[in-house]
């Protein structure tokens, strides 16, 4: 039995954990979670690269570490496509603001 390749469990953890917080809807905490995915996600695509470079050199654990790199490019893509979504809707909802002259808009939709 080989043993794992620690950074590529790495990898693989951190971009399945991505993956799920990018789909939790909790009231309040989405976009806060969506950021953390963002980050566990870039961290993962970096585990992922060295794990693959250590499983070229002791030939243990390639697998993982292309796991977790695929898992970390799918979760920066949906949560940096989330974050950029929930940054224009507030940059919307300012302009509104401005424009009627209320600063009730955001709060009745936030």
């Amino acid at each position: 039995m080989q043993k794992p390749n620690n950074l590529s469990l790495a990898a693989l953890i951190c971009g399945i954990v991505a993956v799920v917080f990018c789909f939790i809807p909790v009231p309040g905490f989405t976009l806060y979670l969506a950021i953390g995915g963002l980050g566990l996600g870039i961290t993962a695509i970096v585990l992922g690269a060295k794990g693959m470079k250590n499983a070229k050199v002791t030939g243990e654990g390639g697998g993982m570490a292309v796991a977790g790199l695929v898992t970390g490019i799918i979760a920066t893509v949906i949560c940096g496509l989330f974050v950029l979504c929930v940054a224009c809707a507030i940059a919307g909802l300012g302009f509104l603001a401005g424009m009627y002259g209320s600063q009730t808009v955001g709060a009745v939709i936030l």
